[in-house]
């Protein structure tokens, strides 16, 4: 919950679009999830299974992508493949 709290007020300084993404050990109705669940950050949410680790069988949903500046996505899809790491790849359409 810190680190996201950080992060996001780092983030916040800077100018231009942030794509923010990966392992936030943390749920989507978690409190560091809340950090960057309004404005001006933009989850974007999941289109069908949302679980991403373990790779092998997923059970929690722990990846997210982050948007700051951009246009809304319309959504992250998980990918079924777990070869290359212990959590599911994540595939997002980002415009600008």
């Amino acid at each position: 919950f810190a680190q996201a709290q950080v992060a996001s007020a780092e983030l916040l300084k800077t100018n231009g679009p942030v794509v923010l993404g990966g392992d936030f050990n943390a749920g989507p109705e978690s409190r560091t999830l809340r950090v960057f669940a309004q404005a001006p950050w933009n989850p974007v949410p999941k289109a069908g299974p949302a679980a991403t680790h373990p790779a092998e069988n997923p059970a929690t949903e722990i990846d997210h992508i982050i948007l700051r500046g951009l246009a809304p996505a319309k959504a992250v899809v998980v990918i079924d493949e777990s070869a290359a790491s212990d959590h599911r790849p994540l595939l997002v359409e980002i415009r600008r």
